[in-house]
């Protein structure tokens, strides 16, 4: 139930434990709003993560967002829009809410005009994808109507900026944002020596699963002074999950690295035990999963392509940046870290130098700053 004397309104398409933790740390200023209860792939994650947030509002409750008509969420986010009498309204655009779509587009315009404040939370930036001018005008149309954006990263506010018609207030932090301290309470029972690898994420096309696999199994191959290799753990679920251990089977890999879904406190669990995450995605626009093992003081192996490397990994400082396809790289990489001991030390950080892309206390600061 909304609170009507809050004057802050967070919208999403569903709540995921990251949204969550954001909801938790302006709880006492801000409203919150979904679509549905679940987003496609992330329904498990999202069961898993229990919440004890009282003021989130479901237009369809217990109902995924893309079993939902398109039609219907339309009319029925528009007209939720037009009755909310929140000043400040931020809005997750992305996934299954796009700055295009008729609720948002028209009802951006009419709460403008009606004196209120909606600002875009904004997530993408220049080089998460191919650019096409012509959608880049599209795009710089639809944003017109809002008054300023709450980023992840300079990144992304430099491409708002670069969209924007005129000058508009944002951020340039906050967004891609958990609960830092909540998570790293395993940290005080930190294994002194962990014995793994380990993957969070969907099992998805994208992520680049096949070539992790088979840069592992020549880590497992190459000669090395040790007698245990370490294990590799896998946690998510997605599309290509099935397939993925029928290829780890191919590959005589273990049976035991797919883990399924985890909760928050389980993941933090698994990193605790971990000598490095691992992300060789082919595209990634942040990986809120760095940002754990950051948190965790896990180095982190990852693709030059997951855009929080400029903000949260720091070459041959708390992690290693490598080409997606760089096979003999990834495998000697898994090789260096997990057998020299001195280097490996030497990756372990300080989570406070980079709290400000990761925190959710970045996330209050941004949305004070942009709703004063």
């Amino acid at each position: 139930m909304k609170d009507n004397k809050k004057n802050i309104l967070l919208i999403f398409s569903s709540y995921l434990p990251y949204h969550l933790d954001k909801a938790e740390s302006i709880k006492d200023k801000a409203n919150f709003l979904s679509v549905g209860s679940f987003d496609d792939g992330y329904e498990e994650i999202q069961k898993a993560n229990s919440t004890n947030i009282n003021n989130i509002h479901i237009l369809f409750p217990d109902k995924k967002v893309e079993d939902i008509s398109f039609l219907k969420i339309q009319i029925k986010l528009f007209i939720e829009l037009l009755r909310r009498k929140e000043e400040k309204i931020f809005i997750g655009i992305g996934g299954n809410i796009r700055s295009y779509h008729p609720s948002i587009f028209i009802g951006v315009i009419l709460k403008r005009i009606g004196g209120k404040k909606v600002f875009a939370m904004f997530d993408t930036n220049f080089s998460d994808r191919e650019r096409n001018i012509f959608k880049e005008i599209v795009k710089a149309f639809f944003l017109i109507p809002f008054s300023g954006a709450l980023c992840s990263s300079p990144q992304s506010a430099a491409y708002f900026d670069f969209l924007s018609i005129k000058n508009k207030p944002r951020t340039t932090f906050g967004l891609n944002t958990f609960n830092s301290i909540k998570f790293r309470k395993e940290i005080l029972n930190k294994k002194e020596n962990p014995d793994q690898f380990i993957y969070v994420g969907r099992m998805s096309e994208e992520k680049n699963l096949y070539f992790l696999l088979e840069a592992y199994q020549r880590y497992l191959k190459t000669p090395s002074k040790e007698k245990i290799k370490l294990k590799l753990k896998m946690i998510g679920d997605g599309p290509q999950l099935s397939l993925l251990k029928i290829r780890a089977k191919e590959l005589g890999l273990d049976d035991n690295i797919f883990m399924g879904v985890k909760n928050s406190l389980e993941i933090s669990k698994e990193l605790n035990k971990s000598k490095a995450l691992l992300l060789p995605s082919f595209t990634e626009p942040w990986g809120l999963v760095v940002s754990e093992a950051v948190a965790m003081s896990v180095p982190v192996i990852a693709s030059d392509k997951v855009n929080s490397k400029g903000y949260l990994i720091r070459q041959m400082v708390n992690g290693l940046c490598i080409e997606p396809d760089n096979l003999l790289g990834w495998s000697r990489a898994l090789l260096k870290v997990a057998e020299d001991e001195e280097f490996y030390n030497s990756l372990i950080s300080n989570f406070e130098d980079y709290k400000t892309y990761m925190d959710v206390s970045s996330f209050r600061e941004a949305i004070t700053l942009l709703a004063k």
